[in-house]
């Protein structure tokens, strides 16, 4: 994609889909900054504990064997980036370059064990080194998007006023699309000289008439709705009330709780987009999606961003001390039927919340019991 736009930027046709002559092919490689390597075997930097993929380089650094077992091609290369220096990070970033890393991919909020969350100044520093190294700054925002108290993460205060503005990013899941945004405002694609509203279409109309759409008309559709939807229902003050509010009821529900000093022992992740313990998860009785398998002791919480869950009160009913009853007759739903979800009824609990984030799982017989005897001291 960054090769084909440097190339595009060189075409004095831009109606027309321009040919890579070598002359023209030489001229690009070196505006990127890159080489033969570069464009043979490239490689992208991850942040450590990032999601790695199910399939290809990214593979490797899961921590799902299965995925491990499938990976292939030139591997990602890893750094920390928790109270990193700018010297350091720029050296370490220098090396990577010189071993064909093309870019630096990043997610806010590590999404492949607790749910850490990458502190304004590490992003700010990480940003500064990749326009200084001439590295693409892309973000993956495939989950965190509207989730986490902003349209896209980063656009959060504390990281937008900082940060060198991303080259790409990452969307998905939460848009009911999944693309690759283009920032042509990003350092890299800004030296291409896209500027003008209709050079950046003919950007665009070149790459699809060399590849293929972005997005299908009907996915597009969708997705245009989703984004209107949740513009109309202000999903993002949601996505902070109702993450807070959960968040709160948690700590509370956890006060004395001997394994607990500080509340980031407790969950990770952006308002709500929630990374709970396991085991304080099955105190809950709330299903969790799993992370890369049991010997990972978090799970996510993906409440939905329902207009009655920004209500206290009703998150009360669902996980506060005085839902107890509620759990006890659960569990012992789930003790007869171990391993088999149940949703349970507004009108069997007498609850007001959506059915969907009634959800309610447990694993095992035992863990039932566990989770019952835990409800009946509440």
């Amino acid at each position: 994609m960054m090769l084909r736009l440097a190339i595009f930027s060189k075409s004095d046709r831009p109606e027309s889909l321009p040919i890579s002559k070598p002359e023209d092919r030489s001229t690009a490689v070196q505006s990127l900054g890159w080489s033969e390597l570069h464009l043979k075997a490239p490689r992208w930097a991850l942040i450590r504990g990032s999601y790695a993929a199910g399939y290809g380089p990214n593979a490797a650094l899961s921590e799902q064997p299965a995925y491990q077992d499938v990976a292939c091609g030139p591997e990602a290369l890893v750094y920390d980036l928790e109270n990193v220096s700018y010297d350091n990070l720029s050296e370490q970033l220098e090396t990577a370059k010189r071993k064909g890393c093309i870019g630096v991919i990043v997610e806010l909020v590590l999404n492949q064990n607790d749910g850490a969350v990458i502190a304004p100044q590490d992003l700010a520093i990480l940003s500064r080194v990749c326009v200084e190294k001439r590295l693409i700054f892309a973000i993956d925002e495939t989950i965190t998007s509207i989730r986490c108290g902003a349209p896209f993460a980063y656009h959060r205060p504390e990281y937008i006023s900082n940060i060198k503005p991303p080259d790409l990013v990452f969307f998905g899941k939460g848009l009911s699309a999944n693309g690759t945004a283009i920032n042509f405002d990003g350092s890299i694609i800004r030296q291409f000289g896209i500027t003008t509203a209709e050079r950046k279409r003919q950007a665009l109309r070149n790459w699809q008439g060399m590849f293929t759409r972005p997005i299908q008309l009907p996915v597009l559709i969708q997705a245009l709705g989703v984004l209107e939807m949740a513009v109309a229902g202000d999903w993002i003050e949601r996505s902070r009330v109702i993450g807070r509010h959960i968040r709160e009821i948690i700590q509370i529900r956890t006060q004395g709780y001997s394994t607990i000093e500080y509340s980031r022992d407790i969950f990770g992740g952006l308002d709500s987009f929630i990374f709970v313990r396991r085991d304080i998860a099955a105190r809950f009785l709330v299903m969790g999606a799993s992370l890369a398998g049991p010997w990972i002791p978090w799970v996510r919480w993906l409440p939905r961003l329902d207009a009655q869950l920004t209500d206290r009160s009703v998150l009360e009913e669902l996980m506060g001390s005085a839902s107890g009853p509620a759990r006890v007759e659960m569990s012992k739903t789930l003790a007869n039927k171990a391993g088999v979800s149940a949703a349970v009824s507004t009108s069997a609990t007498q609850m007001r919340a959506p059915k969907a984030f009634l959800a309610m799982n447990v694993s095992t017989i035992d863990e039932a019991r566990m989770v019952e005897a835990r409800s009946c001291e509440t």
